[in-house]
């Protein structure tokens, strides 16, 4: 009889560690490659395009399904609002991610940096370059995305 229940202590006392593991290894994976930017995140689900599925939070189900991201936020809040230009604040973000900026453009109030950094793999083709880091920058807003930017800026 004592057996029994201890094996049956130790199957639920092995249940019970196995569950707590899952738990925080759940909350330790991490999908979101801009996380360390403090800001409106929106994660595009099922194409890296504007036609993706937008959502702010995530599911357990939705893990598998992240295909894009962007991050809106003040330009005075990054970092403390710590940089000169808008071409520091790109370049700081390029280096954060091990980016290499390929082009700029810019369009009205509104310049973009396009990169590309080989810790992703995945990107899209622009102007013939593959691009997975946009960064764009317009008074004191700043939205980065990967592959780039699909919500308006």
């Amino acid at each position: 009889m004592f057996a029994y229940r201890f094996k049956n202590f130790i199957c639920l006392a092995l249940a019970v560690i196995f569950c707590l593991f899952f738990a925080v290894g759940v909350k330790a994976v991490n999908v979101s490659r801009l996380s360390e930017i403090a800001g409106e995140h929106t994660y595009f689900l099922d194409s890296a395009s504007s036609q993706g599925l937008r959502k702010k939070t995530l599911s357990l189900a939705d893990l598998t399904r992240v295909k894009g991201e962007c991050v809106h936020t003040l330009l005075s809040e990054y970092e403390g609002g710590r940089y000169a230009t808008k071409s520091d604040v790109a370049q700081a973000i390029a280096q954060k991610y091990g980016a290499e900026i390929l082009f700029t453009e810019e369009v009205g109030e509104t310049v973009s940096y396009y990169g590309y950094t080989s810790k992703w793999t995945d990107g899209l083709y622009l102007y013939g370059s593959k691009i997975n880091l946009h960064i764009a920058i317009e008074g004191d807003r700043l939205a980065v995305g990967t592959p780039i930017i699909f919500d308006g800026f």
